[in-house]
């Protein structure tokens, strides 16, 4: 008898998940087009990552038998198609190392090695101190989630809350790091005792990275590998589940690194630890479990957003989504027990629950109008037993996705939040950044700008505290008097028609941002088009008033998991959409030249968001040609045409403006070296959840940019004993 070799387990290495078995690749989830010799190559470097794979053992194995000048021009295109794949280059590789003459060798310190859930859920001895008795690995995992779902981490570990009076203090993020409001994401959570808070912070480059702040300390520590990250929560009181650049890791509370669990649910909102060997992930329309083994995750039929054990109960606390107005309907039900769902409330946001350290007393909290409230609930009976009280005014809340920035310990020891800060406003810098005046007043929600064809007007995207949602404003440059284009439900990402009548943008009430056209004169009439695609968020208007350029999914996902495409909406054939540009990449922020034969756009395939120019034809529809060009070296992320088609504005990761001269009339572009004219400040761009942009006036000599005006800064409130938010105020 002799014995099979064990398959070979799949390969991580950031975004991308490679199975031997199946001889597939895929990059966030989605299966990346690769096959025949290309995979073969990757398969054969993924078998001995690190060490030198020669030609000579490639050639053996895929081209055996053929002579050697097919073999070396076979072995070249077949490596030069897999780097294009794999967003990597001969020049500045990442993943694949050109040994010359001998070879090629893959970079093993990609490759990130998965370790079950199960392994996370024991904190480490000086963290947490084992009872002298053992257990089993299963009853101490389930014991941890009975212990969080009632209150026990507080009984246990002890909590630094005093029990007199309320306590408040402030957290601020790291010098160079600034807090963003609610958006796609959930960037705020409190462990279930109260004694750690997590949330994460925006740097210059424009990258979250999540930061903790123990209750009884100022300090603040960085959670490993957090870079890129979305969507966070506590599993347990030592263990944090965080999304970061597509892949889903665990930072345990005492360690120097994090560790990869799995893939992630794209665009996933929220988690909850279901049971010791699986994960809940959930976002508004999807929900999916992910195994303890950091294997495929598993898509349930019906979704359950925003989860939350309720304590002593087998009910789950979940939100489901109204169509209009916008509401959450706040349910109670056993997991995957649709019959058994209950009613609770409406609200404008998911509901979180919090016990009191009065026995028998529990709140629901939620955002509505802006307003944070607290709600009496009985657990035990699923119901509400009182009325609502305010007890914060103006948090931060994105009702389309159901995030707010607020969260609660197990116990309501400590309740954190972000408050509402108008901080930015539109002004005029010259190509030095020198001001020369502003243009709308100071304390408004909005970083991004898109001037009229004339330059008389501009629309930008402004936050609503109100409602939680952005909204399309008009607004005349001169005298900075605005008004609002559309009065319900999200609208954003405005674009002008050529001739200024008209405003495309991106609209929403109870489903996934839709394109739609809305003429500036007469009765405001307003067009739906493209119904092709799921998202579709507006980037640009070709000059011949025929195309409407938008990608498929939001734009501010151009370093998370979010893969996206360039589409065109053709106003001649009534709306009718087709892809522009669809690659296994995320290519984002297209834009024609004015004279409509080149394309600009940014595009992730290096590795980075960085633009990039190629050709258009209109043929039956709008068609890209010939090979694209790269513009920018070092990231992009918003792009600008100056009139006369001879230069490009881009906006780079850092806040840096770049301008970049071009010469388009060739069949080759000539591109010259961008240069760098002025920032645009980190504050700014994260003064509000909304795409950045600015814009340029038709003689590329002065720019409409967002900045501060508010002298706060952006911070986090810590309450300790918030119930004493619900006694009245004393009066003399």
């Amino acid at each position: 008898m002799s014995s099979q070799p064990s398959p070979q387990p799949k390969v991580i290495f950031d975004s991308f998940e490679f199975s031997p078995a199946l001889g597939e690749l895929r990059r966030h989830g989605r299966v990346v087009r690769l096959q025949g010799q290309p995979i073969q190559i990757l398969e054969s470097l993924l078998a001995e990552p690190g060490q030198l794979v020669t030609r000579e053992s490639l050639q053996h194995r895929l081209w055996n038998g053929v002579v050697s000048g097919d073999f070396e021009h076979g072995l070249n295109a077949a490596v030069n198609k897999l780097r294009q794949a794999l967003g990597d280059s001969a020049e500045e590789p990442r993943y694949i190392e050109t040994m010359p003459g001998r070879g090629y060798r893959f970079n093993a310190s990609t490759i990130q090695t998965p370790r079950p859930v199960l392994e996370m859920l024991h904190a480490p001895p000086e963290v947490r101190p084992r009872a002298p008795r053992r257990f089993p690995l299963w009853a101490g995992a389930l014991a941890a989630i009975v212990a969080a779902a009632t209150g026990g981490y507080w009984m246990n570990r002890g909590s630094s809350v005093p029990a007199g009076g309320l306590v408040q203090f402030e957290i601020h993020p790291p010098p160079g790091f600034y807090l963003e409001g609610a958006g796609n994401r959930q960037g705020l959570a409190v462990s279930p005792s109260g004694a750690t808070a997590a949330f994460a912070a925006k740097d210059s480059s424009g990258m979250f990275k999540i930061f903790l702040r123990e209750t009884g300390s100022v300090e603040l520590r960085e959670v490993p590998e957090s870079a890129g990250a979305g969507m966070l929560f506590w599993a347990t009181e030592d263990s944090l589940i965080f999304a970061a650049r597509g892949n889903l890791r665990r930072f345990n509370r005492g360690e120097r690194a994090s560790q990869l669990v799995s893939n992630i649910l794209p665009l996933a909102t929220a988690g909850l630890l279901l049971s010791p060997d699986r994960l809940l992930l959930a976002h508004r329309f999807r929900s999916a479990i992910v195994p303890a083994n950091g294997g495929p995750i598993e898509h349930l039929k019906a979704p359950f957003p925003w989860p939350q054990h309720l304590p002593g109960s087998e009910y789950l606390l979940y939100a489901v989504n109204d169509t209009a107005p916008w509401n959450w309907r706040v349910r109670a039900a056993r997991f995957q027990d649709e019959p058994s769902a209950r009613e609770i409330l409406t609200a404008g946001s998911p509901a979180v629950y919090t016990g009191s350290r009065k026995p028998g007393l529990g709140y629901l909290l939620y955002v509505r109008g802006g307003a944070l409230l607290a709600q009496p609930f009985d657990v035990r009976a699923l119901q509400t037993t009182g009325e609502a009280k305010v007890i914060l005014p103006k948090v931060y809340s994105f009702v389309p996705a159901g995030s707010a920035d607020f969260s609660v310990s197990a116990r309501g020891e400590l309740l954190v939040y972000q408050t509402v800060v108008h901080r930015s406003q539109m002004i005029w810098v010259d190509r030095t950044g020198r001001r020369l005046r502003t243009a709308s007043p100071e304390g408004i929600s909005g970083k991004d700008a898109r001037l009229s064809p004339d330059g008389a007007r501009y629309a930008s995207s402004l936050y609503d505290v109100e409602h939680g949602v952005l909204a399309v404003w008009i607004t005349d440059a001169a005298t900075g008097q605005s008004r609002r284009l559309v009065q319900d439900g999200l609208s954003a990402a405005p674009v002008w028609s050529p001739d200024g009548k008209r405003v495309a943008f991106a609209r929403s009430a109870g489903s996934t941002p839709k394109l739609f056209v809305r003429s500036l004169e007469g009765q405001e009439q307003e067009q739906s088009l493209a119904a092709e695609s799921d998202w579709q968020f507006p980037t640009d208007w070709t000059s011949d008033g025929r195309f409407i350029l938008y990608n498929n999914v939001g734009l501010t996902l151009v370093e998370n998991e979010g893969q996206g495409d360039i589409w065109a909406a053709d106003l001649a054939q009534g709306g009718k959409a087709a892809p522009l540009i669809r690659t296994p990449f995320h290519e984002a922020n297209a834009s024609a030249s004015p004279d409509g034969k080149w394309l600009a756009f940014t595009s992730n395939r290096s590795g980075h968001p960085e633009l990039y120019v190629q050709r258009l034809e209109v043929q039956d529809t709008l068609k890209i040609a010939g090979e694209p060009y790269r513009v920018s070296s070092r990231g992009a992320v918003c792009l600008r045409w100056r009139r006369d088609g001879r230069e490009i504005f881009y906006l780079a990761g850092n806040g840096q403006v770049y301008g970049a001269p071009v010469d388009l009339a060739a069949r080759t572009p000539a591109i010259g070296a961008p240069q760098p004219l002025f920032k645009i400040g980190a504050d700014a761009i994260a003064a509000v959840h909304s795409v950045v942009g600015f814009d340029v006036a038709a003689d590329g000599n002065s720019f409409l940019i967002p900045a501060v005006s508010a002298a706060e800064a952006s911070k986090l409130i810590a309450i300790q004993n918030w119930e004493e938010l619900l006694t009245p105020a004393k009066t003399k």
